[in-house]
């Protein structure tokens, strides 16, 4: 008997006589083994390849950083069918971190042993692109004629340039935007842009221009007030007089309009949501409303999807009231100081998110300053003392510690140690001031080290540097004139600056460089110049970089370096903008005003303020340039590369050029 094998169908030959009934040549001369097909292969063999289909594209391109999701493939053979399972993935792994080009190879093959043809797939890992190409730009036209302000968002090379809101009507303007604070987000705006006087909000993703209206239908005279994004960018909250006239009230929106919602209660007649602030985990909106007495105002939090709204503050009487009641670092809890009335005694309360509960502190009078501060893990929260001292709580309920004696105190970002400013009693009119950092359970972790001595007076909030090793304070030496003091908690060690630097130089305004070792200061409120935390290598910035008048007061650092604009003293509104290393030194200039624009500008004709915008990542800044009257020039915006190449104007041309003004303008945040 004799098989074969066809199609997946299995003949049976009882004979050779029937087999000749079949084959087309059959007889002597050994014809009968031949391929019927004239191929020379044996009869019904399989010899199709199977075909491999890419699920996704063939080409990918990712930004550094971004994260990469193996799509996989599917494979099918006319014999075999599905046969995806057996595909094999080989070639590159990719590395999203490093800037390069990955192939990665698909193969598969049939039972019979046919191989597919290769497929393969290209991973593009591209670092940021310069000049903001992956990034927008929003700016305003300001009409000094009409009265009105048009909305623009362009990319970082100059193109996409989209008018966001065309048609604006006279007296028309936007009065506020933002970008959604996460990456490739979209762009929020509010103002009577459809009808003169009506303030409305909206949204527009800036890639395709799609704008959507994120309030409802207003009634007569009807505008929404105020709008924040939420912590995560997915939602809006907003403050509007949207169903009743008589009442402003709270809702939220998703950003592309979807699931708008009313959060707060039902209002007493006359009654106005406030105030309100999200959640930092976005689940929560805590606001302020008359909602059962007019002009008695509770707090409220509720939730996103509305499904609930609590009152957060214990029952007022009359003439009590709520202070500052402020989100935790986390957002699992409330704090809030309820003011008694007819006395000097306040609580403090912490209402709990998760069993809708007040935890009432220790009564205690805040004299001059109201000083209570949660840790970063929400584990301990410490509260200034009537008489001196801190309570620090442990919120697991173990423990309450008094720490005596100590004045003004912050939690060490981070950490659940606290630095604390203490005055230790001398005499009545002599106490000698120290500094020093404890732990939560009241141990001493750098013993006290004394910065002033004998001296009357107060220190000033702590401001850390980014390492959380170092922080500067501002001490007031009962009526003398304020001094900055270093404090190195790795050392345990305190400098006062202005003694350091000189005998009374006045430092204000410190702004710490990335990697916590330079301070960006200014003396005397006019002059920049940075200097070490233990004092040294003070360099002042209009000396280092030949400024002939000093500095517009436009300086800031970008990681280690430090940009500013620079007065050149050609002419009144000549300048530029330069950085310089961490030290001072070695200036760059990026980019220059030329014979019709200016960056430095100080003379009354020069209508706004040239000024520029780095991106959070440090690769390029928009920079705009004031448009010099006398020459009939308009004010335009531009990108630059940090290294000072691919500069690119991206503004539109201004026509009438002195009546259309660039009021202000944003980067979109690259996260």
């Amino acid at each position: 008997m004799t098989l074969i094998k066809k199609s997946n169908k299995v003949i049976t030959l009882a004979s050779s006589t029937a087999l000749c009934m079949i084959l087309t040549a059959c007889g002597g001369g050994g014809g009968g083994g031949e391929d019927p097909a004239g191929g020379g292969g044996t009869a019904g063999t399989d010899t199709t390849v199977p075909v491999i289909t890419l699920s996704g594209s063939t080409n990918i391109n990712l930004i550094q950083g971004e994260t990469y999701s193996e799509g996989g493939a599917t494979a099918n053979d006319d014999t075999d069918g599905d046969i995806s399972a057996n595909i094999s993935i080989s070639g590159d792994t990719v590395d999203t971190a490093t800037v390069g080009s990955y192939a990665i190879t698909y193969n598969v093959s049939d039972a019979a042993g046919n191989a597919a043809t290769q497929v393969t797939r290209t991973v593009t890992v591209s670092g940021v692109a310069t000049n903001g190409v992956m990034t927008f730009v929003a700016y305003k036209v300001n009409d000094l004629v009409n009265k009105t302000e048009q909305i623009y968002t362009v990319r970082g090379n100059g193109a996409d340039h989209r008018d966001l809101h065309p048609n604006i009507p006279t007296d028309g303007e936007i009065s506020a935007y933002s970008w959604a604070p996460v990456a490739n987000g979209r762009i929020a705006y509010l103002g009577d842009v459809d009808i003169d006087t009506v303030d409305e909000l909206y949204s527009v993703d800036p890639n395709s221009n799609s704008r959507v209206k994120l309030n409802g239908n207003l009634p007569s005279g009807g505008d929404v007030v105020e709008y924040q994004w939420s912590p995560d960018g997915t939602k809006i909250a907003y403050r509007a007089n949207q169903d009743d006239f008589s009442k402003i009230e709270l809702y939220v929106v998703d950003s592309d309009g979807q699931n708008r919602t009313k959060l707060n209660t039902a209002l007493i007649g006359g009654g106005n949501v406030e105030e309100f602030s999200w959640s930092p985990a976005n689940s929560h909106v805590l606001y302020k409303a008359d909602t059962t007495v007019n002009d008695q105002f509770d707090w409220h939090v509720a939730t996103v999807n509305g499904s609930s709204s609590n009152q957060v503050n214990v029952n007022l009487a009359a003439g009590e009231s709520v202070t500052d009641p402020r989100w935790s670092p986390l957002g699992s809890y409330i704090d809030y100081i309820h003011d008694l009335a007819g006395n000097a005694d306040v609580d403090l309360y912490i209402y709990k998110l998760s069993d809708l509960s007040n935890s009432k502190m220790d009564t205690f009078t805040f004299a001059n300053t109201q000083d209570y501060e949660w840790s970063d893990s929400e584990l301990h929260f410490a509260v200034a003392q009537q008489f001196g001292g801190v309570a620090v709580h442990s919120f697991d309920g173990s423990a309450v510690v008094n720490i005596p004696d100590i004045g003004t105190f912050e939690y060490i970002p981070g950490s659940e140690n606290i630095v604390a400013a203490k005055t230790v009693v001398i005499s009545q009119f002599n106490h000698n001031q120290t500094v020093g950092v404890y732990a939560s359970d009241g141990s001493v972790i750098n013993p006290d080290i004394a910065y002033a001595i004998g001296t009357l007076g107060s220190a000033g909030k702590f401001d850390f540097s980014p390492d959380a090793q170092k922080t500067v304070f501002e001490f007031n030496g009962n009526g003398s004139p304020d001094d900055l003091y270093v404090y190195d908690m790795s050392t345990n060690s305190v400098i006062n600056l202005d003694i350091a630097v000189s005998s009374a130089p006045e430092l204000s305004e410190v702004e710490w460089s990335q990697d916590s070792t330079r301070m960006l200061v200014h003396i005397g409120h006019l002059l920049n110049s940075t200097l070490s935390p233990d004092a040294s290598g003070l360099v002042d910035l209009g000396a280092s970089t030949s400024s002939n008048t000093g500095l517009l007061n436009h300086e800031q650092w970008g990681g280690n370096e430090i940009y500013v604009v620079r007065n050149t003293g050609v002419s009144p509104t000549s300048g530029d903008i330069l950085k310089v290393d961490k030290n001072g030194q070695s200036p760059v200039i990026i980019a220059n005003s030329d014979t019709t624009h200016s960056f430095y500008c100080n003379d009354q004709f020069c209508q706004g303020t040239p000024s520029f915008e780095l991106s959070n990542d440090i690769n390029f800044m928009t920079y705009k340039r004031v448009g010099d009257p006398a020459s009939s020039a308009s004010d335009d915006l531009h990108t630059i590369n940090v290294d000072g190449t691919g500069d690119v104007k991206i503004s539109i041309d201004l026509s009438p050029t002195l009546t259309l003004r660039i009021s202000e303008y944003s980067i979109q945040p690259v996260i």
